[in-house]
């Protein structure tokens, strides 16, 4: 049997069976661990397993598909001292795939499941200082957001960030910068990016809390990417993105309302020799618009959700977005993440303080050619 290199991921072949039964037991025994911390309070565990559920039906040119599918997470924190961190974390997921952590473990189409994979998308060390923080590694996207339309939550980024607190009263002003290697698949690097963010909230009433931000994303590409599609790797991007949220309570239930507005500022030619940047070379705009009532924070609660977006071609970069809403893509769980148009409905209830059922229903079309996308989602969250 050859030996895996370091670094690299473990692959191996299971049944629905084994996959589901060893992402439980991983999850399961560092939740154990994580109910008896070290003696000196230093080490932490933290971890969550997802079960789905996953029909995509009615869409343009392509069979519908039933899915099971899962996804396991565990890491740690190791306290140093109050002001310096070492964090980790080990997901499963496709390791050519920067985007998604799920694995399927079952299908109605008779292909092959997907092999049992890890990925090490979080290894870090963290400081926080009086008024500031700041983190050096791999970690996730350290920018506010709402949603994931921009910036997929499973992207995680190679660099360095800070953020400092500029002013305290009336609410909080924050700025952020960093400068990061962009993801490519699971574990390769490719381009750069650098990146800042002004983040203000302020409470206007007791049950009243406005949050804004405004920021600007670089993204510097180069050739020669493993796995990015549409060459999202090579393009150079200029984001500009506003983002509003107003949370308040109506009636005793809490509503929070939101607006994000995206467009690249890059200049991109008609006659660029990329046929992608030159078919779409003036759809840069997109936007995202949601309303979500209810939360998930003790036995019983119930959350409604509705989001509204139109994300054009170039208005994001495609292979760091969300991948939840539709089927466009190719393969190695790459996703074509813009140009469309859709919505999504999005129901869910605490079972219990770390267990949920969310079901998610999406209908999308795309803006250029005639592509169309339904799906429906149904997932069981647990967490510790």
């Amino acid at each position: 049997m050859k030996s895996n290199t370091p670094g690299s991921p473990v692959k191996m072949k299971l049944k629905v069976g084994q996959v589901v039964g060893i992402a439980w037991m991983m999850v399961a025994a560092l939740g154990q661990a994580a109910a008896s911390e070290d003696e000196a309070g230093t080490l932490f565990w933290r971890g969550d397993l997802r079960l789905r559920y996953e029909s995509d039906f009615d869409g343009t040119g392509v069979d519908d598909r039933h899915r099971g599918r899962m996804r396991a997470r565990v890491g740690a924190d190791y306290q140093f001292n109050p002001s310096t961190k070492l964090g980790a974390r080990l997901r499963t997921g496709n390791r050519h795939s920067q985007q998604s952590a799920l694995l399927t473990f079952v299908n109605d189409q008779g292909a092959d499941n997907d092999p049992l994979d890890f990925v090490l998308d979080q290894l870090y060390v963290a400081f926080d200082g009086s008024g500031w923080n700041a983190w050096a590694g791999r970690n996730a996207f350290p920018f506010w957001k709402q949603n994931e339309l921009f910036w997929d939550d499973d992207v995680t980024l190679t660099g360095a960030s800070g953020d400092i607190n500029l002013m305290k009263s009336p609410g909080n002003l924050t700025g952020s910068v960093g400068v990061f290697k962009l993801p490519d698949g699971g574990y390769g690097l490719h381009g750069l990016m650098s990146a800042g963010q002004i983040m203000y909230r302020v409470d206007l009433a007791e049950t009243v809390r406005l949050t804004s931000s405004a920021g600007i994303y670089r993204m510097d590409g180069r050739e020669g990417a493993s796995y990015l599609r549409n060459g999202n790797g090579a393009r150079d991007y200029l984001i500009g993105s506003i983002s509003l949220q107003l949370k308040c309570n109506l009636g005793g239930m809490p509503v929070a309302l939101g607006a994000d507005c995206y467009s690249n500022l890059e200049d991109y030619s008609p006659e660029s020799p990329d046929s992608f940047t030159a078919m779409h070379h003036d759809e840069k705009d997109g936007y995202v618009l949601s309303i979500v009532v209810g939360g998930l924070d003790e036995p019983g609660d119930w959350l409604l959700g509705y989001y509204n977006a139109r994300i054009e071609a170039l208005a994001v970069n495609a292979s760091f977005a969300q991948d939840d809403w539709l089927r466009f893509g190719g393969r190695n769980g790459q996703t074509d993440s813009s140009d469309f148009k859709g919505h999504e409905f999005r129901i869910a209830r605490a079972i219990s303080e770390s267990l949920n059922l969310t079901a998610r229903y999406f209908v999308v079309d795309a803006l250029s050619g005639v592509r169309g996308s339904n799906r429906f989602r149904l997932d069981l969250n647990w967490a510790f």
